[in-house]
């Protein structure tokens, strides 16, 4: 439906979206605005066949009743602006969102650069009056506007005065014909000064980043740890009815529960030998627990063991239900299997629902990134030609 929608709109700005009316005439955009370009194609009997010809449409030309108006707003703007100049003059390149473009210059020069910025150390004690002089154009028309300032002798604070005096001792070290070092001075205006250079410490730097990159190795131990963990869970839990089921059927068989679980272990080693299986955490625990049976050792010890080393509730339950059962004997112990077997079998098919859901969910992401290449293909086009 994204996909239509897109087409869609791509549909309708390409047949919207040209410059070029039925009868071949294209709209200039005012003044205010800036040019924009025109694909063409153009077919010249004889002499040309679908030549590609690049139109710049410049915007209309303004009146001179036009032009006069907004020289006349311009001066206005410009002589409220000077109202208040210390140390910069509040000169701009153009006027009325680039209406009117103004080029600055000011006699005798000297005083005020190219920035509007007054140079003080050239600026004497009394003062001295600068002619403003701004040529204004706008279209085809041009008109100079002039006016004078005076400039003053900024009063400077302490501040200014000692960094003002501390620039001119470099600038003289500077302008020495032939030298290549600069001293640093140890004394301006009887003020004793005490210099020491200032650098970024790179070792700090590297210190930080390994301290982020330890952090972040240990963060991504332990999500491997977990991740692992939780990879070893799900494979338990999904195997579980099996075993459950398996048990059940030996011990409605006739075996016993040390028969039973070294049976199960036996199976697997064969089938495991054979290439029938792959690696089972679970068979491979059950393998060491029917080998620590066949050794002799209690079954309420090597069922304990086997709680911690699963370390899963629903083995955990299925252990602990045995081992209350040995102690009050094994009546009613295939009942209660043959109910846990029905209950594994349906916790297993939410497990692999929730599984599939998982794997479907991480598919978004790619899902998206394709969806998002497909728009921009669509969309790339109609949005440059919208802005041409």
């Amino acid at each position: 439906m994204v996909l239509a929608v897109v087409l869609l709109l791509a549909i309708f700005s390409d047949i919207t979206g040209g410059k070029v009316d039925k009868n071949g005439v294209l709209q200039r955009s005012e003044y205010i605005e800036d040019e924009y370009k025109v694909n063409l194609e153009l077919d010249a009997e004889g002499v040309l066949e679908d030549y590609e010809y690049l139109l710049i449409m410049k915007p209309r030309c303004v009146t001179k009743e036009e032009a006069e108006q907004l020289f006349w707003e311009v001066k206005q703007e410009i002589d409220a602006a000077f109202v208040n100049y210390e140390k910069l003059l509040p000169i701009q390149e153009s006027y009325l969102s680039g209406q009117v473009e103004v080029d600055w210059s000011y006699t005798p020069s000297g005083y005020i650069d190219s920035d509007g910025k007054v140079v003080q150390e050239n600026v004497p004690k009394e003062g001295i009056l600068i002619v403003v002089q701004a040529n204004l154009s706008c279209g085809n028309y041009e008109q100079v506007y002039t006016f004078p300032i005076q400039l003053e002798k900024a009063v400077l604070t302490e501040k200014e005065a000692f960094l003002t005096e501390l620039a001119s001792f470099f600038d003289r070290q500077m302008q020495q014909e032939g030298t290549t070092k600069v001293t640093l001075p140890d004394e301006i205006n009887g003020v004793t000064l005490s210099w020491k250079e200032k650098r970024e410490s790179v070792s700090i730097r590297v210190l930080g980043l390994a301290v982020l990159a330890m952090v972040f190795i240990c963060y991504l131990g332990k999500k491997e740890e977990k991740d692992q963990e939780e990879t070893r869970r799900k494979q338990m839990e999904y195997q579980y009815s099996e075993v459950v089921s398996q048990l059940a059927m030996l011990l409605e068989a006739g075996m016993t529960m040390r028969q039973a679980w070294q049976c199960i272990a036996k199976q697997y080693q064969e089938k495991r030998n054979k290439g029938i299986m792959g690696e089972s955490l679970v068979y491979e625990a059950i393998v060491r627990m029917g080998r620590r049976i066949s050794e002799g050792e209690k079954e309420r010890l090597v069922y304990e063991a086997f709680i911690e080393e699963t370390n899963v509730s629903c083995y955990r339950r299925l252990m602990r239900t045995l081992i209350g059962n040995m102690e009050k004997g094994m009546n009613g112990v295939c009942d209660y299997l043959e109910e846990e077997e029905r209950r594994a079998y349906t916790e297993r098919i939410l497990l692999a629902k929730k599984l599939g859901e998982e794997a479907s969910t991480k598919m978004l992401i790619p899902l998206m990134l394709m969806m998002m290449l497909v728009m921009g293909v669509v969309l790339a086009p109609a949005m440059i030609g919208f802005l041409n």
